[in-house]
């Protein structure tokens, strides 16, 4: 069966950092281990924006994020848009009944023992991805976070967002203190 065999999913991770490679990350995604991308200890969130444009994937701007309340309450156009849809899973650590959840749901929502889930964990995959998504565009231009485009580090909204959710079901705590680090350092 392809993928339970370990020589099969080895094979996936190094098509999945070549690929990397070739959008445009360079060495910067290519020589992390995949697990460890957004680790308060390293990885992706520092190795790109500890300077404010790393690999200068950001062409010399400095990174300029909003909070997620930001989202919730002024660059609201994505927040009818399903948590499932958007993310390709549940929203992390939430009751079944929560699975249709939309992305404002989580942001009018946040916290451990809410749609927040654990650490916040889907409130900050949340913040991130809309910075992502309304990043240098009018009348949002104040934000300035390109990870998403022609050479950067990502192709696609959806291939970001899938790699954030991949990364936030392996360890939510981390990867939420990360990114809301991320959110707080660059927090325009």
């Amino acid at each position: 069966m392809q993928g339970h065999d370990p020589k099969d999913q080895n094979a996936a991770k190094m098509n999945r950092r070549k690929f990397l490679t070739r959008t445009g990350a360079g060495l910067v995604i290519a020589s992390i281990p995949a697990r460890s991308v957004w680790a308060s200890s390293g990885g992706l969130t520092q190795s790109i924006v500890a300077s404010g444009h790393g690999s200068d994937f950001a062409n010399g701007h400095q990174l300029k994020l909003e909070s997620p309340g930001y989202f919730r309450n002024r660059a609201t156009s994505q927040n009818n848009l399903l948590f499932i849809n958007v993310f390709g899973g549940p929203p992390i650590g939430v009751a079944a009944k929560n699975y249709n959840a939309t992305l404002g749901d989580v942001l009018k929502n946040p916290g451990s023992k809410k749609l927040g889930g654990p650490a916040n964990i889907n409130f900050n995959l949340v913040g991130v991805y809309l910075n992502a998504f309304f990043s240098g565009s009018a009348p949002f231009d104040r934000i300035y976070y390109p990870i998403v485009g022609p050479d950067k580090p990502f192709a696609t909204f959806q291939q970001f967002a899938f790699y954030l959710y991949e990364q936030a079901t392996s360890s939510p705590e981390s990867t939420s203190a990360a990114l809301g680090n991320l959110i707080t350092q660059y927090h325009g």
